[in-house]
């Protein structure tokens, strides 16, 4: 006995996004050739998005090569390694500091 068929599935339920069968194993609905998801801070992603607007007008497209350039200036520019590591070690106190208050059930606001 075959099960019934059924519909494709899509991201979301109602979307008029790509089933997910015709999708590469792996791939989320805004895959892009040749670019791997990163996570940042969304206080930095407002940032980066007024900019964009500012600049570029509506094509959020225009973020990806954005950071891209940022992240290579930094890294094919080696004076400025330091100011890049001690902006790095203050990020990553603020954020343990976040964490610890979020999982002592207080909370700070970040200037």
């Amino acid at each position: 006995m075959t099960a019934p068929a059924t519909e494709p599935r899509t991201a979301r339920s109602g979307s008029s996004l790509t089933p997910d069968a015709a999708r590469a194993p792996g791939h989320r609905k805004d895959f892009q050739p040749g670019f791997s998801p990163v996570l940042i801070e969304c206080a930095t992603k407002q940032q980066l998005a007024a900019f964009r607007t500012d600049r570029f007008g509506s094509d959020s497209n225009i973020e990806r090569n954005l950071i891209t350039a940022a992240v290579r200036l930094v890294l094919d520019d080696q004076t400025r390694h330091e100011a890049w590591l001690r902006l790095t070690a203050e990020l990553c106190r603020e954020d343990v500091l976040r964490t610890s208050a979020a999982r002592s059930g207080h909370t700070q606001r970040q200037p």
